[in-house]
């Protein structure tokens, strides 16, 4: 069982010797809860979606979401092998979800109208209020030229590293260190947020006209439900072990 926590202040914590965890805050968050949020669903964010940065390193999607106060952003960034970046705490909310907006409306959820409907039964227009943003360092989808397999960014990709899609299609292969952290960092959130088993979703599951991440290749699903599978037990640890949850203490969660 992987030993992951957050503490008080929202900064992910490791004592899993597989896991490094790096702190490098970002001034592109909101701070604290969107009010609805603090009225209803106990000042905490309700999910996750996860995404690939769609760059050759974590080191370099950090730099690029801290270099200055406006932006992108996100919370966690999970490196191919297996580090994990936090660069917003998951006290506050990050800008990983963009709108497409026509006529000044949202266009593209599922719903393909105003909102975004979620799995607990609510809509929003703007998922940034509800979600923890996740982000894999990962090229995505590849173009094979000549029997070498190029990135988005005309980076050739080595043959180990591709994996292909039920279509015959390349992508980058995701490492089985950043997939292990992946699981161990979803059943940490999972646990301090109390989060529901079907508020976890994918970029693409957002932005359907627009995105594709994290990419058919990244076994999401599986992941998922090995972590509700693991969720009890990972409950039990953390009580025994004398890690602090967030919202455990209302005192230290204002």
């Amino acid at each position: 069982m992987s030993q992951l926590w957050f503490d008080a202040a929202g900064w992910l914590q490791s004592n899993d010797p597989n896991i490094k965890v790096l702190h490098k805050p970002s001034q592109r968050r909101w701070k604290g809860m969107h009010k609805y949020i603090k009225s209803n669903y106990g000042d905490k964010l309700q999910g996750t979606i996860t995404h690939y940065d769609a760059l050759h390193s974590a080191e370099r999607t950090v730099r690029g979401f801290t270099r200055n106060a406006r932006g992108a952003s996100t919370h966690l960034i999970i490196g191919r092998p297996g580090e994990i970046h936090q660069i917003v705490s998951i006290r506050d909310r990050a800008w990983h979800c963009a709108l497409k907006k026509k006529d000044g409306k949202p266009t593209e959820w599922l719903n393909n109208g105003g909102q975004f409907p979620m799995a607990n039964g609510r809509g929003t227009a703007n998922p940034n209020h509800w979600f923890v943003g996740i982000d894999m360092s990962n090229l995505g989808y590849l173009t094979e030229k000549k029997g070498k397999y190029y990135s988005h960014l005309n980076t050739v990709v080595p043959q180990a590293d591709v994996a292909f899609d039920e279509k015959g299609k390349p992508w980058e292969a995701y490492t089985e260190e950043a997939l292990y952290s992946y699981e161990a960092l979803v059943l940490a959130l999972s646990t301090e947020l109390d989060i529901e088993e079907g508020m976890h979703y994918r970029h693409e599951d957002s932005s359907p006209t627009r995105k594709v991440d994290p990419g058919p290749v990244f076994p999401f699903y599986y992941i998922i439900d090995r972590v509700y599978a693991l969720l009890d037990e990972y409950a039990l640890w953390d009580q025994t072990d004398g890690h602090e949850r967030i919202g455990d203490d209302d005192e230290n969660y204002c």
